[in-house]
């Protein structure tokens, strides 16, 4: 066994390329959109987002491979690897990056802008921008 180190981005990237596929015996994807928000707010946050196993594929192994959950019509290249653990999470991450599935998500630009606006914000100033975005968190976790 040989273990890699990839950056979530490349595994989505493959995904949404077809390179990274699922195997036929895999369960279908079941997160809900508060599970995908929670993924992306972990990973805006730097915190870590678990292991994923893949099993690199091979013409002597035929796990009957599909495509991600909304990459139908992207999934054109040669299957490398299955995911064996990480659907979720990978699924999650291509309906984030990718805009794919049937969940969409979108931040209300007029609801940050007026939240700038209101905090008079200095665009040159990264101390100041850094305090309006974490304090955006600290709002959000007591409401």
């Amino acid at each position: 066994m040989i273990a890699q180190q990839e950056g979530f981005g490349k595994l989505i990237d493959d995904a949404y390329s077809g390179k990274l596929r699922l195997p036929e015996f895999q369960r279908g994807w079941k997160w809900n959109r508060a599970s995908v928000i929670r993924l992306f707010d972990s990973i805006r946050k730097d915190y870590p987002i678990g292991g994923f196993l893949t099993l690199e594929a091979s013409e002597n192994l035929n796990l009957s491979p599909r495509l991600f959950e909304g990459v139908e019509g992207t999934g054109k290249e040669a299957i490398g690897s299955y995911v064996l653990d990480g659907q979720q999470r990978i699924t999650a991450g291509l309906a984030l990056y990718k805009g794919t599935g049937s969940l969409h998500y979108f931040l209300d630009l007029q609801v940050l802008w007026k939240l700038a606006v209101d905090a008079d914000l200095n665009y040159d100033d990264r101390d100041c921008l850094e305090h309006f975005a974490n304090s955006l968190d600290e709002e959000e976790s007591t409401s």
